[in-house]
């Protein structure tokens, strides 16, 4: 059955309607915070009108709503839950942190062990020869570009449209920057394309870039990889211009146990970005990379600096927070360390890969999309696109609508498909998988796609 416009939104209007007579109890939980939080609660992501689902319980993959209502839980609290909800191993190390005290307000063997644990990971094929720990992803960005501006004596960043790098460091578009970016030179080129890097970076001196800030596949942006070639050419540009290039891994760096995006390409950048799943599921971020960079925050080293020019700079950077290392998270984080093997990744990677892989037949197969090799799904500038589209690399997907997502009341009337099948999925079509999925959970999830797209595919 053929649909318009008009028809998806009177479905959706309707979706919506269901939708608060099945939750009242969430709705309760929605109004009754309002009052206190702006929107009812106090990360943005999470928001989906006309509320959100409260949960009050999870287990494994699944969620259990203020309602009752028991969810297969396909967003993986966006990448940081990876090992599912509640794990075994996860919560033994948190119940021995809890026992043996919470806040040292000192140092302990704790974090040399998870630095030296993520360390092991990265170090050979990401170039992650030290650490240092902070609180977020949006700490470790903020905090890495202000490295880069300090080793390089320069102060513009080369960022990307469409790229999100946290709270502060959003960059929706090539235009106007957003209202809650930091203050800081920002140059925007567009993502995955050569051409117009090199057409900004000729636009400025060539002595005033400080760092290059790329996300090896966009997050938040839709999970739109970058192709290899478009990231090598930044690593070259990077080197000619004597700027660091600084890869954003704070989600991709669980698609491949060896380096994450950087590992599984073969480009080393300078500074890395991460945290997420790396702290256990507690609150985490770290930067790192090349030593003698990173030796700049080690007031031991007598307070000179060879930077990039090869001049000597007396200085020590200090970068304090004081929960940077405490115990909860470096606790879960080790317990995390253990628990994420070769094997299980690449277990997980592969599951997401089928995941992918049955979405994308299902849309070839009504017409919606042409067919695609994975080598061309791993580079956004060859990923089918149509009415309904998916992207993404490994267990990180999303389902689009509309071929730049401009089909906004039918992404909305999925989100209520999919909610009201009990699966519980972002607004955006972002799907992040857990070790705990199974082929099974995958099959549901697929399923319940296909229903959708079978009603609402055809323009």
């Amino acid at each position: 059955m053929a649909s318009t416009d008009s028809t998806v939104q009177a479905a959706l209007q309707d979706a919506i309607a269901d939708f608060v007579t099945a939750n009242p109890a969430s709705e309760k939980v929605f109004n009754k915070a309002s009052d206190h939080l702006p929107a009812g609660n106090t990360r943005s992501t999470i928001f989906s009108p006309p509320f959100p689902v409260a949960i009050t319980i999870a287990s494994g993959c699944s969620i259990r709503s203020a309602d009752g209502d028991v969810y297969l839980d396909m967003v993986g609290e966006y990448t940081a839950g990876i090992y599912g909800h509640s794990h075994p191993d996860i919560l033994e190390a948190l119940e021995g942190a809890l026992v043996n005290g919470v806040n040292f307000g000192a140092t302990s063997a704790l974090e040399g062990e998870l630095a030296a644990r993520i360390k092991r990971r990265f170090q050979a094929s990401a170039g992650l020869e030290m650490v240092r720990f902070t609180n977020s992803g949006t700490e470790a960005n903020i905090l890495a570009t202000t490295t880069a501006r300090v080793w390089t004596g320069r102060s513009k960043i080369l960022t990307f449209a469409g790229s999100y790098h946290g709270s502060v460091l959003s960059f929706p578009t090539k235009g106007k920057l957003d209202a809650m970016t930091m203050p800081g030179e920002y140059i925007v080129a567009d993502y995955n394309s050569i051409a117009s890097v090199d057409e900004e970076l000729s636009r400025v001196p060539a002595d005033s870039l400080a760092a290059i800030l790329i996300e090896p596949m966009q997050g938040a942006g839709g999970c739109l990889p970058a192709s290899i070639e478009f990231l090598q050419h930044l690593r070259a540009r990077a080197t000619e211009l004597k700027a660091l290039l600084i890869f954003d891994e704070v989600m991709t760096s669980r698609l491949h146990h060896a380096g994450g995006l950087s590992g599984k390409y073969g480009i080393k950048p300078d500074l890395i970005t991460m945290g997420k799943y790396l702290g256990g599921g507690m609150s985490f971020g770290l930067f790192g990379g090349r030593r003698e960079i990173m030796e700049m925050f080690n007031p031991k080293s007598g307070g000179v600096v060879t930077t990039a020019d090869g001049t000597e700079k007396p200085m020590s950077l200090v970068h304090s927070g004081t929960f940077n290392n405490n115990v909860v998270t470096m606790h879960a984080g080790i317990a995390g360390t253990k628990i994420l093997t070769e094997a299980v990744l690449t277990q997980l990677n592969e599951l997401g890969d089928y995941l992918r892989q049955a979405v994308l037949s299902i849309l070839v197969g009504k017409g919606l999309v042409e067919a695609a090799t994975d080598a061309d799904m791993r580079d956004i500038a060859k990923v089918p696109r149509g009415r309904i589209w998916i992207s993404g690399v490994g267990s990180i997907n999303a389902v689009h609508f509309g071929v730049n997502d401009e089909l906004v009341d039918l992404r909305d009337l999925f989100y209520f498909h999919m909610i009201k099948n009990h699966i519980y999925v972002t607004r955006r079509g972002f799907v992040a998988l857990s070790i705990v999925h199974t082929r099974d959970d995958i099959d549901r999830y697929v399923k319940s796609v296909a229903s959708f797209v079978d009603r609402w595919g055809s323009a």
